[in-house]
């Protein structure tokens, strides 16, 4: 070890700062893998996430010290007299301190967690990482949306308590409520039945929610809600319109 460390020396400090940066890549690389590894609990995943973003910067900012003094950049006097902050603060960086106070903010305040779906900003998604700087956001197309730590200033975490969707449809106001709220029953037992598993419980008839549309004032609008899982919101609620549809063209 030695003997490699003296040959090391040896070489043109260009060349030295060349394999230092190499070696922090290799060494950060092996970080990302380590501290990017899932687990079965998100609580667990989220610290480590954002432990592996902090420890990949320090490894960076330790390397590319080390790497300068390789081409004779005496880096001991720029810390020693201006200090870390001051390095930080004078290559401005001042919304790194921000967007990383603000993701250990959101970690101590458990608003939410890797895998929970949350809204932020319009953009509603599963969070598929926190990182030292920023937060990861996967929506249901596949695309990632890349939100800064400290611009978050709302989130609407829906994985917390039991998701309701919510199914509205127009019917005649010239047909009998009393007929259409049976056919109406009819097919909530039926994709009850056949679709339990997009269902956390029986999807619940809630009556007439508005007497007209914007469009057609000859029609009332209906309501049902069930409480569904996160994942089947979509798919629940279109599952409850197809049974209603098929159930009132059978009554015709």
């Amino acid at each position: 070890m030695e003997r490699l460390f003296e040959q090391l020396m040896s070489l043109d400090g260009f060349v030295r700062m060349l394999i230092v940066l190499i070696v922090t890549f290799v060494v950060s690389l092996l970080v990302k893998l380590l501290f990017g590894v899932k687990f079965k609990k998100q609580r667990t995943a989220t610290i480590l996430g954002m432990i592996g973003s902090i420890l990949i910067f320090m490894i960076w900012f330790a390397g590319i010290v080390y790497a300068l003094m390789q081409i004779g950049v005496d880096t001991t006097s720029i810390l020693v007299g201006a200090g870390i902050t001051g390095v930080i603060l004078g290559l401005g960086s001042e919304s790194l301190i921000a967007d990383v106070l603000a993701g250990i903010s959101l970690i101590l305040d458990k608003d939410f967690q890797v895998g929970d779906t949350v809204a932020i900003d319009d953009f509603r998604g599963e969070v598929v990482a926190m990182g030292m700087r920023t937060v990861s956001i996967r929506d249901i197309a596949g695309n990632v949306n890349i939100i800064r730590n400290s611009t978050i200033e709302s989130v609407i975490n829906q994985s917390k308590g039991t998701p309701l969707t919510v199914a509205r449809f127009p019917v005649s106001r010239d047909k009998k409520l009393e007929d259409v709220e049976a056919t109406v029953e009819k097919a909530i037992d039926t994709v009850f039945a056949e679709k339990p598993e997009l269902f956390v419980s029986r999807p619940v008839y809630r009556g007439v929610d508005e007497l007209s549309t914007e469009l057609d004032d000859t029609q009332m609008v209906l309501l049902i809600t069930a409480e569904v899982k996160e994942a089947n919101m979509y798919d629940a609620k279109r599952a409850i319109l197809r049974a209603v549809k098929i159930a009132l063209e059978e009554e015709e």
